[in-house]
């Protein structure tokens, strides 16, 4: 039995609106670890607008799949040991930090 949240919630309906499962899910993860992980509220407000969010990896999933990756290996931009073991380096980090924190 699967227990549903709002994150499950926000995974259906990025997968409804055309975003491809597996980042959905990757989105998922995002979504509830800002919340649940007490992340910067820059990211807390990126992860909350849902519409945003589907918008743009529908428009740029190869982005949202690295912003995803990212984020999710330094929880959050605040463990740099992880994004070191994910293999991203610094400057990808700054590319993928514009891209997220980029005005629309």
């Amino acid at each position: 039995m699967t227990t549903q949240t709002p994150y499950k919630e926000f995974e259906r309906r990025a997968i409804e609106s055309g975003v491809n499962a597996e980042l959905a899910h990757s989105m998922y993860n995002v979504v509830r670890d800002s919340q649940e992980h007490g992340w910067m509220t820059p990211l807390k407000e990126w992860t909350g607008d849902e519409q945003a969010m589907i918008a743009r990896a529908i428009a740029e999933p190869a982005k949202m799949a690295e912003a995803c990756d990212l984020l999710i290996a330094s929880d959050g931009l605040m463990h740099d040991q992880g994004q070191r073991d994910a293999g991203i380096s610094d400057a990808k980090r700054r590319e993928i930090e514009h891209w997220i924190f980029r005005s629309e």
